[in-house]
């Protein structure tokens, strides 16, 4: 029986994490990012590894207006992944900071954000390659 134990253990904590990450999918879809925030939570105090929940955390945050554990986690997830995987996460962590009246250091993720994703073939990442750039700008 021991030996079948951590199975069962780790078989439900993966069944957990699928319905704590689909209710905060779900929460996130319609509009409910302080649910979704707390979905996104749990699931990364069950495994903070996983840079796809830093990452729907630090969004359901930065729209709950949670700016402060936003930033925490898109550091974390610039970090790790520097915006390849994620590639909006310099232009939140720039809002956020303006935000703040962190006007310099603002500027700089703006206008990394604008440079790396200045020749993208995706048409809503270059207005807010625009955007970024018109943000950068208001940060002088």
């Amino acid at each position: 029986m021991l030996i079948v134990l951590p199975f069962l253990v780790s078989a439900q904590s993966k069944n957990v994490k699928k319905d704590l990450y689909a209710k905060g999918v779900s929460s996130f879809g319609e509009k409910d990012y302080f649910s979704a925030a707390q979905y996104f939570n749990q699931l990364i105090l069950l495994d903070s590894s996983q840079m796809i929940y830093q990452y729907k955390y630090a969004e359901a945050s930065r729209m709950n207006y949670d700016f402060e554990i936003a930033y925490h986690w898109y550091d974390k997830v610039m970090k790790e992944d520097n915006a390849k995987m994620y590639p909006e996460t310099p232009l939140w962590m720039g809002t956020i900071l303006k935000s703040q009246a962190k006007y310099k250091d603002a500027k700089k993720y703006f206008e990394k954000f604008a440079k790396k994703n200045a020749n993208s073939k995706d048409k809503n990442r270059l207005q807010l390659v625009v955007k970024a750039k018109r943000e950068a700008e208001a940060c002088d």
